[in-house]
């Protein structure tokens, strides 16, 4: 009786591992990986942000907004660490494409074209945003909600300036990365690079000057027979304004007016006790007589004179 009992237990203990191996549970249908849009941010993903501060990370996505818009006649550039806008120029329209919530798409814009410089991104240091923005935080001490905005800033001259959140004082680059400097105009450094953006790329002009108060300038024929002044005060860039009035000088080329004769005079006063870093002067270079060879007129703490263009008094 134990032997047929101990019989039947095997067998049914031998059914039961029968069964349970032919009876298999049934698999999950296998998973279709499903692909999102390409991201435009290097590193964004479904949980991480991207960050547009990051060595190139800027570059790229403005220039993936570019493709995206089809067009590269670009008026400008903005980015901060999340978000990103690049505003291009569609016939005679300006259309903005953005990085909005992990995607790129058409973004509303109340930019109007107005005939600002078009410019191309690949004419910019644009590879490390922030480095520019740790930069303007050392300028500005600020780094709340940093932005960068690459735009034609006066009279076609197209910078990029970085801007915070709230605002603080807003800090220039030119198109190479390097800052635009806050000026002194008692020191040969400040007159030299003063007179330098002031005169850009212009040659013909009808005056050259510096005060110290106002900054570095220079005064040219615009349309009409107008009068153009391209003016660099000592903590912006150089900026253009239009003036009614017709010249009223015979025009002479730029590159006969020098940093180092200006300073020359200066530091001449300098050695004889009239010339401090206090002391309130302005030199206006211009062709007064009509002689075709302008001359150097100084007003050096409410004296003035006359010198020539290497700095020899006259008069």
């Amino acid at each position: 009786m134990a032997r047929r009992t101990i019989r039947m237990l095997a067998t049914a203990l031998i059914g039961l591992v029968l069964f349970a191996g032919g009876c298999t549970t049934p698999s999950s249908p296998p998973t279709v990986a499903t692909s999102s849009p390409a991201s435009p941010s290097v590193t964004a993903s479904a949980t991480t942000a991207p960050d547009f501060t990051q060595p190139e990370a800027g570059l790229e996505i403005i220039r993936k907004l570019i493709d995206a818009a089809g067009n590269s006649r670009t008026i400008m550039v903005q980015v901060s660490r999340t978000e990103a806008t690049v505003t291009v120029v569609v016939g005679a329209e300006a259309q903005a494409w953005g990085y909005r919530d992990g995607a790129i798409k058409q973004v509303a814009t109340d930019i109007q074209y107005v005939d600002q410089a078009i410019f191309d991104i690949n004419d910019f240091n644009l590879s490390d945003v922030g480095a520019l923005f740790r930069t303007a935080s050392s300028v500005s001490g600020s780094d709340a909600q940093q932005s960068l905005q690459v735009v034609d800033y006066s009279g076609g001259d197209v910078l990029m300036t970085v801007s915070t959140n709230p605002e603080s004082r807003p800090v220039f680059f030119r198109s190479d990365g390097t800052l635009v400097s806050t000026l002194d105009f008692h020191t040969k450094s400040g007159i030299e690079e003063g007179l330098t953006d002031a005169i850009g790329q212009k040659q013909q002009v009808f005056r050259v000057g510096v005060d110290s108060a106002l900054g570095a300038y220079i005064d040219y024929v615009g349309m009409n027979n107008t009068t153009l002044r391209r003016l660099r005060p000592a903590k912006f860039p150089a900026s253009t304004s239009g003036r009614s009035n017709a010249p009223d000088r015979p025009e002479f080329h730029a590159s006969v007016v020098s940093a180092d004769r200006i300073w020359q005079v200066l530091e001449g006063l300098r050695q004889e006790g009239t010339f401090t870093s206090e002391t309130v002067w302005s030199v206006a270079v211009e062709d007064r007589e009509g002689t075709g060879t302008p001359k150097m007129y100084f007003t050096v703490g409410g004296t003035s004179f006359t010198t020539t263009l290497d700095g020899e008094k006259v008069g």
